[in-house]
């Protein structure tokens, strides 16, 4: 993304016998072609380095009450988010959606217990939404309490890293000690994807937790 470098030397530089080998791989990798990422300048997700050095990780949520409001979305279609995040921010979906405006963008996930896996999607709150729309999903995200997370500062190459961390902390520490559980509606995530602050905000339902 950071050289003018042709796609070719790039690929004979790291190993690859051509361009079409390097750009089948990035792709399959990926799920969005290097001249896309290189043209979107978007964060590409990752999968996050193995580290035996991890210090010691804490946040605070801050307590919110949000009224209940609509997201207009697109439902991913990888096994893995952060590669549907990458064809999302690449191919520019925030922007059409929005009707070529900047947006919010969510990404809203809940357990799927009829077929036993997380159902994910991205998208715009409705009131954003006025481009084109084929292809989406309306969800409603019910108001209540929430705990609202802000990820640590991070950079283009451990934004993904840290989000990660962010979730792990929640779910392995913060709500185990917390005297609050986990509701059960939509839990979500926004960030900024062209503020280039590498940071996202991240919303679980929560209601106090009934002692017997």
């Amino acid at each position: 993304m950071d050289t003018n470098r042709s796609v070719s030397d790039i690929a004979f530089a790291y190993g690859f016998n051509s361009k079409e080998n390097f750009t089948r791989a990035f792709k399959t990798e990926h799920k969005i072609l290097p001249t896309e990422f290189r043209s979107s300048k978007n964060s590409l997700k990752l999968y996050e380095r193995m580290s035996f050095d991890t210090p010691a990780f804490h946040l605070e949520p801050e307590f919110i009450t949000l009224p209940s409001f609509v997201l207009v979305t697109y439902k991913c279609d990888e096994k893995y988010p952060p590669s549907y995040w990458n064809k999302y921010n690449a191919k520019k979906w925030s922007r059409k959606l929005s009707g070529g405006e900047i947006a919010e963008d969510f990404g809203v996930s809940k357990w799927n217990a009829s077929e036993n896996k997380l159902d994910y999607y991205i998208g715009i709150p409705e009131k954003a939404a006025k481009g084109d729309l084929s292809g989406t999903v309306t969800l409603c995200i019910e108001g209540g309490l929430y705990a609202l997370f802000r990820t640590p500062p991070a950079t283009h190459f451990d934004f993904v890293n840290t989000i990660h961390r962010t979730w792990d902390y929640i779910y392995d520490k913060w709500l185990p000690e917390s005297g609050y559980e986990r509701n059960s509606g939509f839990e979500f995530e926004s960030y900024i994807e062209e503020s280039r602050t590498f940071s996202e905000k991240i919303y679980i339902p929560i209601t106090e937790r009934t002692t017997i």
